[in-house]
Parts: structure tokens; C-alpha cells; sequence
């Protein structure tokens, strides 16, 4: 009999839905926007990725684990390891805060923003507004928006509410089929992920190949997968600049020398 494939991110997002409703119950989404600072000083995440379209820019992420992978490192401080990333050379420093799947939480966030100058990208799996608001709170500079776990008309509207509060967006894609379905939203950044989602399977030839079919003046983040220097320079070799790593950067021994290898410096 042959057994049905595990939907990860079906489970991940039943999951991030149910926590959602719990931290409505306890902070409506009132008290939540009444915390946004409107004056909060910006870090502009999208300028950081096009000040250099030469370099290779490296979009540091902090990552406890993941549901593939299990703990990728057990002890993590997060404004140290953002220090760290800083000295390095990361353009900007990506924190996961989903908490069940990957361990992270938005307290990671708000200490990498405390201890970093770099812009710091919420990454996790929005699926409300509140979410958006609460990022915004959280003093985030931008937010992830995963395509394959939105509707179109969440999408959209989740794309623009964060535009208009301040928030940079990285719009997530996997395929063709989603490709085509953030065209309506036009984004200024486009990630495209190495790995599947739904199945965890990974291939660096993805991003290869949905970059060469976005607008010449989308930004194209390679996401997943990217775990060596050949892994980077193949991806340079047809256009792309921007990597989003880490998984590879945290295993890492000497993080601040492994991110100036992956960007070609010394």
C-alpha cells in the first residue's frame, strides 16, 4: 500500500493558525497596533539588496532547526550571532520566529534588532494580519510572505497592508504556478525557494531556473539549499546576487569567515 505523502506545510500552517487565535485571546489586535512605533527608525531591507548589484549579498538567517533537518544547534544567542553575522558582512540578518517547527520566537527578533544595525527580516509563515501588525511592533524591517500557504486575495492584501505600515516584503515562490500569481502584486523582491514546502525535497537548479522568468527589475533571493561556496558561485554564474542562508552559516565553526568566503572576500 503506498503511503501518503506528508503535507509539512499544511501541518505547519494549522499549526500557525491555532497559535495565532491563542495570542489574539491574550493581545487583541488593537493593543498590538497602539504598540507600532510610527517614528521607529527604518533600515531599509531592499536597499541593502540592490545597493551592489555586482556583490553577492548574503541574507544571514538564524535557525535553531527545522522540521528536515531536527536541531541544527542546540545553544543559540541571538544578538551575539547577529554581532557575529554583522562582522561578516550580511547584508541583512533573517530570524525565524515560528516557534513549534523551527524554535524561534519574535523575543529572537526584537534582540537581533537591539544588537544589529543590519535590517532584520521576519521570516515565518504569515497567515493573518495580525501577524503583519505584530511584526511591525516587533520593530521588524520586513516581513516573509509565503505564496504557497496564502490565497491570492490574502496575498495581495497582506502584501500591501505591510507596504503601507513600513514593512519591507519578500514574496516567496516555488514554482511556475506561483510565479504567475504574485504577478498581480508585482513585487520588488522575489524569493525563490529551493525546497518544496510540501515535501522538504530540495534542488539549487530551482531558483536557477524562476530567475531568469522574473521582471529585469525584481530582485531575485535565492532560499534553501545553498550550502556551499560552489552552491553560491553557480547561482552568480546566471544572475543571481542575493542568497538567503542558514542552515550552513549556523553549523558553521568560524560563521564570521565562512559569510566572507560565501561573498568572495578575504
Amino acid at each position: 500500500m503506498k503511503t501518503e505523502q506528508r503535507n509539512i506545510l499544511a501541518e505547519i500552517v494549522e499549526r500557525r493558525l491555532e497559535l495565532v487565535a491563542q495570542d489574539i485571546q491574550n493581545k487583541p489586535i488593537e493593543a498590538v497596533k497602539a504598540e507600532i512605533d510610527s517614528e521607529r527608525p527604518k533600515r531599509r531591507f531592499f536597499t541593502a539588496l540592490k545597493q551592489d548589484f555586482d556583490a553577492i549579498n548574503i541574507i544571514a538567517e538564524i535557525k535553531r532547526r527545522s522540521p528536515s533537518k531536527g536541531i541544527i544547534k542546540e545553544s543559540v544567542d541571538a544578538a551575539e550571532t547577529a554581532k557575529i553575522y554583522e562582522e561578516g558582512g550580511a547584508c541583512a540578518i533573517s530570524v525565524l520566529t515560528e516557534p513549534d517547527y523551527f524554535n524561534g520566537s519574535l523575543e529572537d527578533l526584537r534582540s537581533v534588532k537591539k544588537a544589529s544595525t543590519l535590517p532584520v527580516l521576519r521570516k515565518d509563515f504569515i497567515v493573518t494580519e495580525y501577524q503583519i501588525y505584530e511584526s511591525a511592533a516587533a520593530n521588524a524591517d520586513a516581513v516573509l510572505l509565503i505564496a504557497g500557504c496564502l490565497e491570492d486575495r490574502q496575498l495581495s492584501e497582506y502584501y500591501h497592508l505591510a507596504r503601507e505600515i513600513g514593512l519591507d516584503v519578500l514574496v516567496e515562490i516555488h514554482d511556475e504556478t506561483e510565479l504567475s500569481r504574485i504577478s498581480d502584486i508585482d513585487p520588488r523582491i522575489v524569493g525563490i525557494n529551493n525546497r518544496n514546502l510540501k515535501t522538504f525535497e530540495t534542488s539549487v537548479s530551482n531558483a536557477i531556473s524562476l530567475a531568469s522568468k522574473l521582471e529585469r527589475y525584481q530582485l531575485p533571493v535565492a532560499l534553501s539549499g545553498i550550502n556551499t561556496i560552489a552552491d553560491v558561485q553557480l547561482s552568480k554564474n546566471y544572475g543571481i546576487s542575493n542568497f538567503l542562508i542558514g542552515e550552513s552559516i549556523m553549523r558553521s565553526t568560524s560563521p564570521v569567515e565562512f559569510i566572507r568566503d560565501l561573498r568572495g572576500k578575504q
